[in-house]
């Protein structure tokens, strides 16, 4: 339809991607294949693959999950949006990394500027550490700044502040930044 407005498509191309998603998950458990359940992490690791599915996305053990690179996904991603939303670094897009790395390689992954860096020199560790920790703290203070100031216009039209969250654990961040609803 050659009305359909831009903002729809990557709306279509996430429920292609669920579609997929569904569609390999049958199959898998039709032919009795194994994968890694990403519930089931017991430490905290840098997530590198091919993609991930909406359903290994929904599967993430937040708490051991430092960060996310893939080959495949964009901006507008099922994996970009949950990442963005459980404030995970991540960067999509990287085309073929998942075959260049091996379990163990240290992985700095700076969401921010879309760098990826594998076995990074200490110099790139400790300037990396310094720079997130860095944005963590001008972040927190920002939002504790704002967060008991209403949302009203300048001239005085009083507009509700409401989270928009896509997982459960997303709720303590709503309610500590004073969020007034969901």
């Amino acid at each position: 339809h050659l009305s359909q407005s831009f903002a729809d498509v990557p709306e279509r191309e996430r429920l292609l991607e669920n579609i997929e998603d569904i569609e390999n998950r049958i199959q898998k458990v039709m032919a009795g294949t194994h994968h890694h359940n990403l519930s089931e992490l017991t430490e905290d690791v840098v997530i590198v693959a091919p993609k991930l599915s909406p359903s290994e996305t929904a599967l993430l053990r937040v708490e051991h999950v430092a960060a996310l690179a893939t080959d495949k996904g964009g901006p507008s991603s099922h994996t970009a949006i949950v990442a963005k939303a459980l404030g995970i670094p991540a960067v999509v897009g990287l085309h073929d990394l998942s075959e260049r790395v091996s379990s163990g390689d240290l992985i700095v992954v700076d969401g921010s500027r879309g760098v990826v860096i594998v076995n990074p020199t200490p110099v790139d560790v400790t300037r990396y550490e310094s720079m997130r920790d860095e944005r963590l703290r001008g972040e927190e203070e920002q939002l504790r700044a704002l967060r008991h100031l209403k949302a009203e216009t300048l001239d005085g039209f009083r507009v509700e502040t409401h989270a928009n969250i896509e997982l459960r654990e997303q709720i303590p961040a709503v309610i500590k930044y004073g969020a007034e609803g969901i």
